[in-house]
C-alpha cells in the first residue's frame, strides 16, 4: 500500500527545525532528506528513521522494524507520528549520528566518435551529389 502525500508533507513540516528538508518519492513511498542526508522513510504511512549500530545501542527502547524482508539494518518505528516531540527527537538523532552520504562519482567522459578518413576526399559523402545536392543544377522557374 502506497503512502499518502499529505502525510509525507505533514512529517516534513515537523522536520523543518532540523535543517533543509526535502522529500523524494521512491517506489510509491517517500524518503526524507535533511540537509541532503537521507534520514527516514514513510512506508505504508508508517514513519521509519534510519539507524546505525551505535544509535540502536544507545536507544534500545525504540521499537524497530525492517524496511523490507531481507533488510539488514532495522529502523526505528515512530508509533505516533502526531507526536511532534518524538519525531523531532529521533530524526534529530539521525541527522547528528548518521554519516554524510558519499559524494557521487563524476560521470566518465565519453570518447569522441571515430571519424572516417577519406583519402583525397574520394568516397566522402560531402563529394556525393546525391547527398549534398547537385550545385550545377539551376532553378528553372
Amino acid at each position: 500500500m502506497a503512502s499518502d502525500a499529505e502525510m509525507a508533507s505533514y512529517i516534513a513540516d515537523m522536520l523543518n527545525p532540523l535543517g533543509e528538508v526535502r522529500i523524494k518519492r521512491m517506489f510509491g513511498e517517500y524518503c526524507f532528506y535533511v540537509n541532503e542526508k537521507p534520514v527516514g522513510f514513510l512506508c505504508d504511512n508508517e514513519v521509519l528513521v534510519k539507524t546505525n549500530a551505535e544509535m540502536r545501542t544507545l536507544y534500545p527502547e525504540m521499537p524497530q522494524k525492517l524496511l523490507f524482508d531481507g533488510a539488514v539494518n532495522p529502523m526505528w518505528l515512530i508509533d505516533n507520528p502526531d507526536d511532534r516531540e518524538a519525531v523531532e527527537r529521533y530524526f534529530g538523532i539521525a541527522v547528528k549520528m548518521l554519516p554524510a552520504p558519499k559524494p557521487k562519482k563524476p560521470r566518465a567522459l565519453r570518447k569522441p566518435a571515430k571519424t572516417r578518413k577519406y583519402r583525397d576526399g574520394e568516397g566522402s559523402p560531402l563529394n556525393d551529389p546525391a547527398v549534398m545536392g547537385d550545385e550545377t543544377t539551376e532553378n528553372s522557374d
